[in-house]
């Protein structure tokens, strides 16, 4: 039983070796997630803001329409200047004329805000590109740094696997399978010591027949309080 205490220690360092060699290869870097994210979000706010832009050129052609027609009727309108006949019909044509003529400046104006816009506009969609040309590189790297990561740590779990197979091996079968359970449902700690009469895996006391028990080395038994398996380590 000492012989099987011992393999079954054993075979617990090496299934925490392999827990954590595992949570390293399935855990993204941090600067990766941010990135990514950070990608994300310039990708969102380069399609709100190229979308504006969209709606703006847009309007803008819409008001360069409405210019062109007003336009049209103030040349139209001088035109007849020439050809009225009383004062009251002229003035009344310069009446006409003046509120076009407001309503051609209002839309000059108008024009202009959008192109103003436009050009501040077409200036973030720029510095949003290269912020993700420059990030998409700096990804591109980090992503292949993490994958010769990952390939290295599934070289060192092939290597503790293949020592962890062999050390199971030499369990007895009906302890390994005891083992095996309790691991499973103890988040991969299922063989722990007793260390000043204390369970290392709950940290709870262990009675003191368990622990009379454990201190002959000729039995592994199971804490009352978690069910993980003990063997004694001493003070």
């Amino acid at each position: 039983m000492r012989a099987d205490i011992r393999v079954l220690s054993e075979l617990q360092e090496l299934d925490n070796v392999i827990q954590k060699l595992e949570m390293q290869k399935n855990t993204t870097p941090a600067g990766i997630i941010e990135l990514r994210e950070k990608t994300s979000k310039d990708e969102n706010e380069l399609q709100e803001i190229e979308k504006e832009l969209d709606s703006l050129r847009k309007e803008r052609r819409h008001r360069e329409r409405e210019l062109d027609e007003k336009i049209e009727t103030l040349n139209k309108y001088r035109a007849q200047k020439n050809q009225v006949k009383t004062n009251e019909a002229y003035s009344a044509l310069l009446n006409e004329i003046e509120g076009v003529e407001n309503e051609k400046s209002e839309i000059e104006e108008g024009i202009l805000t959008f192109m103003e816009r436009v050009e501040e506009l077409s200036g973030l969609v720029d510095g949003k590109k290269g912020d993700l040309v420059k990030n998409g590189e700096e990804l591109a790297h980090m992503e292949e740094e993490n994958r010769k990561r990952i390939e290295q740590l599934e070289r060192e779990l092939s290597r503790y696997v293949d020592q962890r197979n062999s050390k199971a091996s030499r369990v007895d079968g009906g302890l390994l399978s005891r083992y095996e359970k309790v691991r499973k449902a103890k988040d991969g700690l299922a063989f722990v010591s007793v260390k000043g009469h204390t369970c290392q895996g709950c940290f709870m006391e262990t009675p003191p027949q368990v622990v009379s028990e454990l201190m002959k080395g000729e039995k592994i038994m199971t804490c009352e309080r978690c069910s993980r398996l003990l063997y004694w380590e001493g003070e």
